[in-house]
């Protein structure tokens, strides 16, 4: 005879020898065998944390859970235990089920506890969400902090807006990387136009008088305007109020310029210069009087109805 352990419960008893060459496993009991051969590999028997009660449980649940029941009743009972605690923010008494007493480090008796509590020890590194890291600004040495993602796509970093105008004055690009930038702006422009409302209302027009145009047009790889006219050679561009500073309703003694309006009247008397210089009948009409008269305006540009086209648009 020889002894040897259930491999269902591990309980030892004694075999015949001949059993040995023939078997890999024994059992106690002829339920046991069914028990092993049933449930997965991992599955035992665990007691009830109410009554005591034997129940089986796979290897998954043993992992998942961290109290076993035989019945939903003995889930109940157990959840009908209570525990005490102090609020961690007020120092109020609160009960909390025992079964959730170790889901949390910290107990509050309301919302409103919790969020005073978060509010003040769930800021700034100890977030869950805080993901920056300390940096050097490239152009005065200061060191602050910024996103990960942020110090991934840039490769200088600037503490300020006045740290990186200084930065552009004292560090000015090269001829090519300025070519390239214009290049990139330019077609950006031409492929995706965001089409304004008085723009809008000059397409229409032109459509419906059926004249020959191009929209948001690059000439001479240089300036990207709002409609070009190649059978009368003429250029008309929309100019918004705010945006390009109407004389009408900014300047002296009407409503102030800011430094952006400043910026863009000068920007526009260069475009402007150099298109009247390429040979090109410039016009540029207001958003007001756009609004207000566009049929008398388009009748100032110069033989537009004399020659009409089938519409083409590009």
């Amino acid at each position: 005879m020889a002894i040897v352990k259930c491999a269902w419960c591990g309980k030892e008893k004694e075999v015949p020898n001949c059993r040995l060459k023939r078997q890999d496993r024994f059992f106690c009991n002829l339920e046991h065998k069914h028990l092993y051969y049933r449930y997965a590999k991992g599955t035992r028997e665990v007691a009830c944390e109410v009554c005591g009660k034997k129940v089986l449980r796979t290897k998954k649940e043993l992992e998942k859970a961290k109290h076993y029941f035989c019945s939903r009743q003995c889930s109940g009972e157990y959840r009908k235990k209570r525990v005490t605690f102090s609020c961690d923010w007020c120092g109020k008494p609160v009960e909390y089920p025992e079964s959730h007493a170790d889901r949390s480090e910290c107990h509050f008796c309301d919302a409103e506890c919790d969020a005073k509590w978060r509010s003040t020890n769930i800021r700034g590194k100890n977030h869950y969400a805080y993901n920056q890291i300390e940096v050097a600004c490239d152009q005065c040495g200061k060191v602050f902090t910024q996103k990960i993602s942020r110090v991934k796509k840039y490769k200088k970093k600037f503490c300020s807006r006045n740290c990186y105008d200084e930065y552009l004055r004292t560090h000015p690009i090269s001829e090519e990387k300025r070519r390239m930038l214009r290049r990139t702006a330019l077609k950006t422009l031409s492929t995706y136009p965001r089409e304004t409302s008085i723009e809008k209302a000059i397409r229409k027009w032109l459509e419906k008088e059926e004249i020959y145009h191009i929209p948001q047009h690059v000439i001479n790889n240089k300036f990207c305007v709002d409609f070009y006219l190649p059978e009368h050679n003429v250029i008309i561009e929309a100019l918004g109020d705010y945006f390009h500073a109407n004389p009408k309703i900014y300047g002296k003694g009407l409503i102030s310029l800011n430094d952006i309006q400043r910026q863009n009247i000068g920007r526009d008397k260069s475009r402007f210069a150099y298109l009247k210089k390429c040979g090109y009948s410039l016009y540029g009409f207001w958003e007001c009087d756009i609004k207000a008269d566009l049929d008398g305006l388009m009748a100032t540009i110069t033989g537009l109805k004399q020659s009409k086209t089938k519409l083409k648009t590009t």
